[in-house]
């Protein structure tokens, strides 16, 4: 494995080494999970248990997107953005209606 390789392998985990640090000190922050959103998409939603089925949903969007559109770098702003209000939905539905910090 060259050093290409070893790039595009931290290239991805990164996002989930600093979702799982965060998610570790900062439990339960719809601050955290926001700017996680903003900054990493669709992998944001890691940041609460149970995140694959909204990750997978959000990739089902770009990919319906992208098949009516045949542009990615539109389709995968579209999925980015949706994932702020999704994550907003769920830190909801996770407090019950308590207001989240």
């Amino acid at each position: 494995m060259g050093i290409p390789e070893l790039i595009v392998l931290l290239i991805i985990l990164i996002p989930f080494i600093v979702i799982a640090v965060l998610r570790k000190y900062y439990p339960n922050h719809l601050w955290v999970g926001i700017i996680l959103c903003l900054f990493f998409g669709g992998i944001g939603q890691f940041y609460i248990p149970k995140g694959g089925w909204y990750f997978f949903g959000l990739a089902l969007v770009y990919v319906l997107l992208n098949a009516v559109t045949h542009n990615p770098a539109s389709s995968m702003m579209i999925a980015n953005s949706i994932s702020v209000p999704v994550i907003w939905w769920r830190f909801s539905k996770l407090n019950n209606g308590k207001q989240a910090t």
